[in-house]
């Protein structure tokens, strides 16, 4: 029991001061009832494959943080909102129920948001990342139209004479009047708030790009700017960008070199000057190209396509791995046919060079030839490659061929 002086010292209620909030309530629930969130899917990806450093815990300890649901689209259906790997979990070791904490929600964006709230610490891949920023970038531009709309409503009102139609106002035609919602421009005039209870709100003031790289961990306005650009190339389905964006994802490239590797694709279109040597040494650049065993610099292939073509001539690689000359030969104006047992990117057509050339190849200005370094990088080659072949049977002449390969 208290003394008598900390009761003292103690503040007694008032008729004014406001009711504590209750908890939201909590149910063990079945997990047959469960629905995952298809905004948590699109964003996270399966939960189902990435419980491999969770199941351990769960099988030893069970769930220890109850399961975040909302009431479902059925009844009797529940919706996961936090806790989606947990469910896998549970599904996997034949739990039968899990523990629940049930909220409710306003909308749906409000359910997106506290989808986005409830991961900001799990550790995430870039591809995660970003697609939590193109997520942020919609709610928050949504809300953004709809407060320009409001502001510009207030500001109406307060300039339009008494008496006046809409027609009267000194911006008739403005987006924000017509019934669509008009095409309104998206500003970057944002920065993230607080709402007091740990969910992001739209930001009110600043940079949008800044307030999304605050928000997702990202770093500054700069370094998203370069992370939107990479992924925005790589949803364009490039192969190259798609390659570095699996390589940020693995962790084994930084954003920056990805934005480098994309800066660096035209080096070769601007006033390329080859390097007069009897002896060319040339580093490796990955902005040509995709990651791939016994890869070729792209200098090497430059300087010959400069040497023995002209542009828009027809260069053919009947071994193009991961399309190093491919890129080159874009990049310097040359038309380019490649192709390769194992097909790395769509650009790649399937073909064995050992029954020669293609029809389309025939007649080619220059052959680009690069073999896999015969026996010295067969392993990491298919068993059925030209590096797993006799020398003689990879080094003779084939139909088709010109003669005079490079």
């Amino acid at each position: 029991m208290a003394s008598p002086a900390r009761r003292a010292a103690r503040p007694s209620p008032t008729p004014s001061d406001p009711p504590a909030a209750s908890p939201p309530p909590y149910a063990m629930l079945d997990v047959r009832s469960l629905d995952q969130n298809l905004f948590n899917l699109e964003v996270y990806g399966d939960p189902a494959s990435q419980v491999d450093d969770l199941i351990g815990s769960v099988r030893e300890h069970g769930i220890l943080v109850p399961l975040v649901v909302a009431p479902g689209l059925a009844r009797g259906r529940w919706e996961v909102v936090s806790g989606h790997r947990r469910m896998a979990c549970a599904i996997e070791l034949g739990f039968a129920t899990v523990p629940c904490t049930i909220r409710r929600f306003d909308s749906d964006d409000d359910r997106r948001v506290a989808i986005l709230e409830y991961n900001r610490q799990r550790r995430k891949t870039f591809s995660q990342l970003m697609r939590e920023a193109d997520a942020l970038e919609r709610l928050w531009s949504a809300d953004a139209k709809l407060r320009s709309r409001g502001n510009l409503r207030n500001v109406a009102a307060a300039h339009q004479p008494v008496g006046s139609g809409p027609r009267t106002l000194p911006f008739p035609d403005h987006p924000s009047w017509l019934e669509d919602g008009g095409q309104v421009e998206r500003r970057n005039s944002d920065a993230r708030e607080d709402d007091g209870q740990g969910e992001a709100t739209p930001p009110r003031a600043g940079r949008t790009d800044a307030a999304v790289a605050e928000r997702i961990g990202l770093g500054g306005k700069d370094l998203y700017r370069q992370a939107r650009a990479v992924w925005k190339v790589a949803g364009e389905g490039d192969a190259r960008a798609r390659a570095g964006v699996a390589q940020l994802d693995a962790g084994t490239k930084t954003i920056h070199a990805a934005y480098k590797d994309l800066r660096r694709r035209d080096k070769f279109a601007r006033d390329f000057q080859p390097t007069p040597y009897d002896v060319w040494s040339f580093r490796h650049d990955r902005a040509f190209g995709i990651p791939h065993p016994g890869s070729i610099p792209p200098a090497l292939v430059a300087h010959t396509l400069h040497y023995f073509t002209e542009p828009g001539a027809l260069v053919v690689d009947p071994m193009a791995g991961g399309g190093t000359t491919l890129d080159v030969a874009l990049a310097m104006g040359r038309r380019c046919l490649a192709y390769d047992l194992e097909p790395t990117r769509p650009e790649i057509a399937p073909h064995d060079v050992r029954l020669g050339l293609p029809p389309e190849a025939l007649g080619c200005d220059l052959l680009f030839c690069d073999p896999p370094y015969h026996s010295m990088l067969a392993r990491k080659y298919p068993k059925s490659s030209v590096a797993a072949a006799p020398w003689r049977t990879g080094s003779g002449s084939s139909p088709g061929w010109p003669r005079t390969p490079f």
